[in-house]
C-alpha cells in the first residue's frame, strides 16, 4: 500500500481481466472438453453445481430467467495476475453477488466493507478523493480508484481482509 499512498513509485503490473470464457474457457471442465487424460480425469466436474460454468443453470438459480449471455453474469470471466495486481474498491454491476475461484497461483488477498458500513466507506472515500467524485458521480463502479485500508480504518471503516488459496471460492454480497 506503500505505491498507493506514497504515489512515489512507478511500477509496471500485467493483468488480465474480463477475459471471455468461450474464446479463453474457463479453468473448468466442459462437457466438449475432448477425451485427453487430464479431461477424463475432470470429467466428474463437468455437471457440478460448483462449476462456474454451470451456475445459470443451476436449479434455483435465478440466472436461468436469463433468455441471453450476459458475458460476466450468466457466463463467467477469467482473471489473471501477477504480484502486484489489484482491483481497485467498487460496488458489482447492478449490485449483483459475485463469485471467484482460484485456480492456482499465490494466496490472493482480499479487502471488503461491510454493508453496515458502505455509507460511511463512501464518504470517506469521496473526501479523499473529491476532484474525481465531482467529475463522475459513479466513480465507484468505474473500478478505478484505490484508497489503503489503512487510510479507511482511520476514518473508522471497519475493513475486512482475507486471503483466497488455490482451491477457494470467495463469494461477495451486494450492499
Amino acid at each position: 500500500w506503500r505505491v498507493v499512498d506514497g504515489g512515489d513509485l512507478t511500477l509496471r503490473v500485467e493483468y488480465g481481466n474480463d477475459l471471455d470464457v468461450s474464446s479463453h474457457g474457463s479453468g473448468f471442465p466442459t462437457s466438449d472438453a475432448g477425451t485427453t487424460p487430464a479431461a477424463h480425469a475432470a470429467s466428474e466436474y463437468v455437471g457440478d453445481a460448483w462449476n462456474l460454468n454451470n451456475f445459470p443453470t443451476v436449479e434455483g438459480s435465478l440466472l436461468r430467467h436469463i433468455s441471453s449471455d450476459i458475458s460476466g453474469v450468466s457466463a463467467p470471466w477469467v482473471y489473471v495476475g501477477m504480484l502486484f495486481s489489484s482491483f481497485c474498491w467498487h460496488n458489482e454491476d447492478n449490485y449483483l453477488y459475485s463469485i471467484n475461484y482460484m485456480h492456482h497461483g499465490a494466496p490472493k488477498t482480499w479487502y471488503g466493507v461491510p454493508g453496515s458500513d458502505a455509507l460511511h466507506f463512501e464518504e470517506v472515500f469521496m473526501k479523499e478523493v473529491p476532484d474525481l467524485f465531482r467529475r463522475d458521480p459513479k466513480l465507484l463502479f468505474k473500478i478505478c480508484t484505490m484508497v489503503s485500508p489503512a487510510t479507511l480504518t482511520a476514518q473508522g471503516v471497519r475493513v475486512n481482509r482475507t486471503l483466497q488459496h488455490p482451491g477457494e471460492f470467495i463469494v461477495t454480497y451486494p450492499q
